[in-house]
């Protein structure tokens, strides 16, 4: 294969594991309502589940990034996609709810190993001016492969009556993907810079200085605290209160995920044309859209709030 092709395949295989990291992160949402009735445990518990997965994500990305910057990261990624697409196929085996419990905290480690340094490869692939171009497309994998969670998690545990059946589904083409990343060439690390790299000490003090890096920091906070609790419970709001089966329910939101998820890319991608006008039109264009989205989410929670006798 001429070596010009290596890092638009390195992109396609990459987006394509990063579309299976979130099928295998959101098919859990999609029948948490069967596990509910076999494990016989609370809301509290299940919430757990994702709880625990983002703890053990939150504490190995650091160290994983430190790796990283000291490893081939070719090696370290695909060690991550089989630590997780192995837990994910395991599931297939859970007993009890602490082995799920167990398991869906190991996936937390396998998805750090890759969400950390996956764009590091496609960003040493491209020069920086196709890298966001290369990096959106990239990062499509986070709507696609949410949405396509909830699809086949409603579909297969629907067809197979069994909600172990999707995590088999979701965890088998890891593997796959992981083998064929492991024959291509990894990028030599820095390879597109034009500027040397800047002394780590100085560059926190300086994001710590950046209100604009805060503020964006804290906002993507509050966003992923929001979008966290939706992807976790609307399921089984649909299920339980709009009584609506497991199939239809799920489906139904992977439609509104799709369709929101890459428009909302595209519109992203838009808004960054406008950094060849302004920096400052970036960060505004941003948080336009943020703040028009509120008062809409603010009137369908009181709507539904109402409607329960809230």
């Amino acid at each position: 294969m001429p070596p010009k092709l290596y890092p638009r395949l390195l992109l396609a295989v990459l987006t394509g594991l990063n579309i299976l990291n979130y099928i295998d992160r959101n098919v859990l949402f999609a029948v948490q309502s069967d596990v509910k009735k076999e494990f016989l445990v609370s809301d509290v518990q299940i919430g757990l589940l994702t709880s625990a997965f983002f703890f053990t994500y939150m504490f190995a990305a650091p160290l994983i990034g430190w790796m990283g910057d000291r490893y081939p990261r070719k090696n370290i990624v695909v060690f991550g996609i089989f630590i997780w697409s192995g837990f994910t196929f395991l599931t297939w085996f859970v007993h009890d709810y602490n082995q799920l419990l167990f398991r869906h905290a190991i996936v937390g480690i396998g998805e750090a190993s890759y969400a950390t340094i996956a764009p590091t490869l496609i960003a040493d692939s491209f020069p920086p001016l196709k890298r966001g171009r290369m990096l959106s497309i990239f990062f499509l994998g986070l709507p696609v492969g949410s949405a396509a969670g909830y699809f086949v998690g409603g579909l297969v545990a629907h067809h197979f009556g069994s909600w172990r059946a999707p995590f088999m589904a979701a965890g088998i083409p890891g593997f796959v993907l992981a083998l064929l990343l492991w024959l291509l060439p990894e990028p030599p690390r820095g390879q597109q810079e034009t500027s040397a790299p800047a002394n780590v000490r100085e560059l926190l003090r300086g994001l710590a200085r950046n209100g604009a890096f805060l503020t964006s920091t804290f906002g993507m906070a509050a966003y992923t605290f929001a979008i966290g609790g939706m992807q976790a419970w609307i399921p089984q709001f649909l299920i339980k209160l709009r009584g609506l089966d497991i199939k239809t329910a799920n489906i139904d939101f992977s439609i509104i995920v799709i369709i929101n998820g890459i428009g909302a890319t595209l519109l992203g991608g838009c808004g960054m044309t406008l950094g060849s006008i302004s920096i400052g039109c970036r960060a505004d264009f941003g948080a336009t859209t943020g703040v028009a989205a509120a008062p809409k989410d603010t009137a369908h929670t009181l709507r539904h709030s109402r409607e329960r006798g809230c």
